[in-house]
Formats: structure tokens, C-alpha cells, sequence
């Protein structure tokens, strides 16, 4: 097991061998975002399935950059939170839907294994 990967397990599950990155996905036909809350990290994309592909490229490109750095600067750059804001936004839109029953953007919570960077090892 590289360092990396050791580094990141401890980070989001410690003592666990498989960790999982958070992410959040909404839109409307052709009009997505996709969120990773892990690492503060955004992409665009006109289906769901083009924001998922999107946001997990994403995540290993910089996860890729991450292992290029001194190992002394990875923990720091593997606790790039988004801020409480973002972490907050799929919640906020539940309960405004819930109480206003008008809506029309889908949404989509979903965790990615950190496979990804185990393939970087």
C-alpha cells in the first residue's frame, strides 16, 4: 500500500480499509454540477452520468497531483474540505423542497471508492 492511499484511509475512515469520497450531483436535462465535498472540487456537465464521469476524472487528476507533491504537503492537500456551505447545499434543497413541494432540478448524493487511488499506487 503506497503512502498516499494510507494517508487518505486515515483521513476519511481510520482504521477502516476502504474509505469513500462524497459527492453530490444536481440539474436539469442537459444543466449539471457535480460536487466532491472531499477535496472542494466542481464540474459541469449536461447528464448525470457525464457529472459522475466528470467529477471522478476529476478526483484522480488531482489525487495525481497530490502524490506528485513532497509527502509532507499531502495531508494538508487531503483535507481540502469544501466549505460548510456546499456540505449543507443538498440538505438546504430537501428541506426547501419538502416545504415548498416545487422543484425541478434532480439530485444525486453518491461516494466513489478510493479504488481510484489505488490505481495511483
Amino acid at each position: 500500500m503506497s503512502t498516499l492511499l494510507g494517508t487518505l484511509m486515515s483521513r476519511f475512515a481510520p482504521g477502516r480499509k476502504r474509505a469513500v469520497i462524497f459527492c453530490y450531483a444536481e440539474g436539469r436535462d442537459g444543466d449539471w454540477e457535480g460536487f466532491c465535498l472531499n477535496f472542494d472540487l466542481a464540474v459541469q456537465g449536461t447528464s448525470f452520468d457525464d457529472v459522475h464521469t466528470k467529477i471522478s476524472e476529476a478526483i484522480e487528476i488531482y489525487l495525481e497531483g497530490v502524490k506528485a507533491l513532497p509527502k509532507e504537503d499531502w495531508a494538508r492537500m487531503l483535507d481540502r474540505r469544501a466549505p460548510l456551505s456546499v456540505w449543507l447545499g443538498p440538505f438546504l434543497h430537501l428541506l426547501a423542497t419538502a416545504l415548498t413541494r416545487r422543484d425541478d432540478r434532480l439530485r444525486h448524493e453518491f461516494t466513489l471508492p478510493t479504488p481510484l487511488a489505488m490505481a495511483m499506487a
